[in-house]
């Protein structure tokens, strides 16, 4: 192997691991956009990056793959939030995916040191604002007006 190609694939594991980190908690807890859609997510963004790279090298055209991730990134964030009458879901799972295309990015244009040290702040980020949430905020009352509600929201909230 060249080491070129040995360099292209510990990009790519950075970008597997990176995408590991940060889609675990959302498998651990059930939910769609887990731990295959962040290394997925990580994986293509980081390729789109290392093949911009190889043939625009250290050019400004090597950004446009930057962009088109980002853009790209946000139609997969935006399925994953889910609105059921006044509640919206998936909303952190979103955000989360798109971070990581930017980790992805960051791993394809070899600057592993930034991307690890991103995907592990946003785990601890997803996984403490979980416990935190679940300990804490989900017990504290809500203040709704009734008036606001539909009719279906207001049998949901009597059951």
């Amino acid at each position: 192997m060249t080491n070129l190609t040995l360099e292209v694939l510990l990009h790519l594991s950075v970008a597997v691991l990176c995408g590991a980190m940060m889609g675990l908690h959302t498998d651990l807890r059930g939910r769609p956009g887990g731990l295959r859609t962040h290394v997925l997510t990580t994986v293509g963004a980081a390729l789109f990056c290392i093949t911009s790279q190889r043939l625009a090298g250290e050019s400004v055209e090597a950004l446009r793959a930057v962009q088109g991730v980002a853009s790209g990134v946000g139609f997969i964030g935006a399925a994953a939030v889910l609105r059921h009458g006044r509640s919206v879901r998936g909303i952190a799972t979103g955000a989360s995916l798109w971070i990581a295309g930017a980790v992805g990015c960051s791993a394809g244009f070899g600057d592993s040191v930034v991307a690890i040290t991103v995907a592990s702040f946003t785990a601890v980020i997803n996984v403490g604002t979980f416990y935190l949430d679940r300990k804490w905020l989900s017990k504290a009352p809500l203040a709704i007006d009734e008036r606001d509600l539909s009719k279906s929201d207001r049998k949901e909230i009597e059951h």
